[in-house]
C-alpha cells in the first residue's frame, strides 16, 4: 500500500512540476501551444477541420483536446496540464522498464512539449512497446489499434503498419483493424464533405513543407544520424527479431524535415529507451551514462530557459486578463497591442478583417473571433501552391468588399528561419494602403 501512495505521489508531483514549469515559468516564445490549442477550441465552436480551418495533421488531437477543455475549461492551463498529463504517462510507462532511469526522458520532454500532437504519438508509441513486452494474447488486435491511432495523429506514422502486419500471426484481423479505422474516418470525411480539403493540406501540402521548413540544427542531426545508424546496426544483430528496435526506429521519421531541438527531443526519447534496456552494460556503465546525459539535457533545459525567459525577464508578465492566456507567462506588451487592434476592429467594423502572422490565432483567441484558414499561413499549411491561391482568394474578395488587413511586421520584416508566408506578407504590404504602424504591426486597408 506504501508503494502505491508514492508512486502515485511522485506521479502527482512530476504532473505539477510540468504543468508549472512549462506554463509559469517558460515565456510564449513558440506559438505550437497557441495553434494546438487552437484547433481545439475551433472544434467547440463548431468548426470543421480543413473546411472551416486548416491543418496538416490528422484530426484525432484535436478533437481529444477538445473534450478534455469541454470537461475542465477552455483556457490554456487546461491544455498544458494536459500535456503534462501525457509526458508524465510516459515517463511512468518508461520507469516499469528501466526504472530511475526514465527520468531523464521526463527532462527530454521538458525541454519543448508544447506541440501536443506529437507527444501524443509519443505516448501511443510508449503504450505500444508495452503491449509488446507484455506479449499479450490479443497483440495482432492491439498493435494496429495503437498504429491506427498513432497516423489518425500524425499521418508520416503510417510507415508502422508495415512491420505490424509483418510480425502479425494473425494478419487477417490486423489487416480488419485497420480496414475499419480507414472505413470510419473515410466516412467522417465525407460526412463533412472535406475529403478533398484534407487531402490539399495533409498530404499534397507536405511537399511544400517538406520544401520550405528542411532548416536542420547541425548538432541534432548529426546525433540523430548517429543514432539511426546504431538503431539499425542492433536491428541487424538481432536479425530483425527485435520488434521494439524496428518501431522506434520508424519513429524517427517525427524528427525529419525539421531537425530542430522540438522533434529531436521525441525520438530522443524513444532512443534513451531502449538505451537503458541494452544487456551488455555493467552498472557502473548505465550511471555514468546517466549522469552525462543527465548533464547534457539539464543544460539544454536551463541554457533554453536562459535565452527564452530569463534574459527576456524585464519585459515578461503573467497574464492577469480573463482571457484563454490567463496566469501564462508572456512578453508584457501582449495584451498592449491585442487591445490596439481591438480597437481598430470595432473602428473599421464594416470591413472583412484579416489578420496575417504568426500571431493570429493568438490575437483573435485573445478577443474570441471566430478562427478561419487565413490564420495559420505558414508554409505547408495552405496545401499544394497554396501561397497562390490565398493570395488570388484574397484580390478576388477584396475587389468586391471592403477589406482590413493587420500584419505582423517581425514576419514581414524577418522572414529568414520564418515560418510565416513572406510572399502573402509581401503582396498586402505592396498592394494595400498602410494606415497605421507600429513595431509589432501593421494596419492596411483597400
Amino acid at each position: 500500500m506504501k508503494k502505491i501512495i508514492l508512486k502515485i505521489s511522485v506521479f502527482f508531483l512530476l504532473m505539477c512540476f510540468a504543468t508549472i514549469y512549462s506554463y509559469y515559468l517558460t515565456n510564449l516564445y513558440s506559438l505550437d501551444e497557441i495553434w494546438n490549442y487552437g484547433f481545439a477550441k475551433n472544434i467547440l465552436d463548431g468548426l470543421i477541420p480543413y473546411k472551416d480551418f486548416n491543418m496538416i495533421i490528422p484530426p484525432l488531437f484535436p478533437y481529444i483536446t477538445s473534450f478534455v477543455l469541454k470537461i475542465f475549461g477552455q483556457k490554456l492551463l487546461v491544455y498544458h496540464i494536459f500535456i503534462a498529463l501525457l509526458v508524465t504517462c510516459i515517463t511512468y510507462l518508461a520507469s516499469r522498464k528501466i526504472g530511475f532511469y526514465s527520468i531523464l526522458i521526463y527532462i527530454s520532454l521538458l525541454i519543448y512539449s508544447s506541440n501536443g500532437y506529437n507527444i501524443n504519438t509519443l505516448f501511443l508509441l510508449f503504450i505500444l512497446l508495452t503491449v509488446l513486452e507484455k506479449k499479450l494474447r490479443y497483440q495482432d488486435i492491439i498493435i494496429p489499434m495503437l498504429v491506427s491511432l498513432m497516423i489518425l495523429s500524425k499521418q508520416t506514422l503510417v510507415l508502422f503498419a508495415i512491420p505490424s502486419i509483418i510480425y502479425s500471426k494473425q494478419k487477417k484481423k490486423t489487416l480488419s483493424v485497420y480496414f475499419i479505422f480507414f472505413f470510419s474516418f473515410l466516412i467522417y470525411l465525407f460526412y463533412y464533405d472535406n475529403l478533398i480539403q484534407f487531402l490539399d493540406y495533409c498530404f499534397l501540402g507536405m511537399f511544400e513543407f517538406t520544401e520550405k521548413n528542411n532548416l536542420s540544427i547541425p548538432v541534432y542531426l548529426m546525433v540523430e544520424c548517429i543514432a539511426c545508424l546504431s538503431l539499425v546496426l542492433s536491428l541487424w544483430q538481432s536479425r530483425g527479431q527485435r520488434k521494439d528496435i524496428l518501431y522506434v526506429l520508424l519513429y524517427q521519421i517525427i524528427v525529419f524535415p525539421i531537425v530542430d531541438i522540438s522533434h529531436f527531443v521525441l525520438g530522443w526519447s524513444a532512443i534513451l529507451y531502449l538505451l537503458f534496456q541494452k544487456e551488455g552494460f555493467s552498472q557502473f556503465i548505465r550511471n555514468s551514462m546517466f549522469v552525462i546525459i543527465l548533464t547534457l539535457e539539464l543544460a539544454v533545459l536551463l541554457i533554453s530557459n536562459y535565452t527564452t525567459t530569463f534574459l527576456a525577464r524585464n519585459y515578461l508578465e503573467h497574464s492577469r486578463q480573463n482571457t484563454f492566456l490567463k496566469g501564462r507567462l508572456i512578453p508584457n506588451v501582449t495584451n498592449i497591442y491585442i487591445d490596439e487592434i481591438s480597437d481598430k476592429l470595432m473602428e473599421y467594423n464594416d470591413y472583412q478583417v484579416y489578420i496575417l502572422g504568426g500571431n493570429s490565432y493568438l490575437i483573435k483567441l485573445s478577443l474570441d473571433i471566430p478562427i478561419n484558414k487565413y490564420d495559420l499561413i505558414n508554409y505547408g499549411n495552405m496545401g499544394y501552391r497554396g501561397e497562390d491561391k490565398y493570395i488570388a482568394e484574397i484580390r478576388k474578395k477584396c475587389r468586391e468588399q471592403k477589406c482590413l488587413f493587420i500584419l505582423s511586421n517581425h514576419d514581414l520584416t524577418t522572414n529568414k528561419y520564418n515560418q510565416t508566408s513572406y510572399k502573402i506578407l509581401s503582396y498586402i504590404d505592396k498592394n494595400y494602403s498602410k494606415i497605421h504602424a507600429t513595431n509589432i504591426y501593421g494596419v492596411y486597408i483597400n
